[in-house]
């Protein structure tokens, strides 16, 4: 869960926004990072080392730990009401899993579509030929 959110972030700082299912699929265009290559994969680097480090006992008394998180919880949960899923590194996987189902979606309604471009072409060739008639 932490590695979820901190590559969450680390895209939010490099990309102003969080990953989307088109950065998702220009995954293999990795190549056209140009000279940027270093700092994403520096950045790649601490979020992982980050998501690794072991969690400690921070707090003696672990109740207001808990509240603590729970709070937080709740705050970011109110905020993401208000002002929608935008703000949320969690709720942006929600919103990449709907975005990614209604994609296939799409695909299989453009699959199941008739084939119009003999149609079309038809249609382009008729106009063509009526043009040169009428010259």
């Amino acid at each position: 869960m932490v590695f979820l959110y901190n590559a969450q972030m680390i895209v939010l700082l490099f990309g102003s926004s969080y990953i989307s299912t088109i950065m998702l699929t220009n995954i293999d265009n990795i190549h056209d990072l140009s000279g940027n290559a270093l700092i994403y994969a520096a950045g790649i680097a601490v979020v992982i080392i980050i998501s690794l480090l072991p969690c400690v006992k921070m707090w003696k008394n672990e109740s207001f730990l808990n509240g603590a998180l729970s709070l937080i919880l709740c705050l970011e949960l109110v905020f993401t009401l208000m002002f929608g899923n935008a703000y949320s590194p969690l709720f942006a996987y929600w919103k990449l899993a709907d975005e990614t189902i209604e994609g296939i979606r799409v695909k299989r309604e453009i699959l199941n579509r008739e084939n119009v471009t003999a149609i079309f072409i038809g249609a382009v060739f008729r106009v063509c030929l009526l043009i040169n008639l009428t010259y």
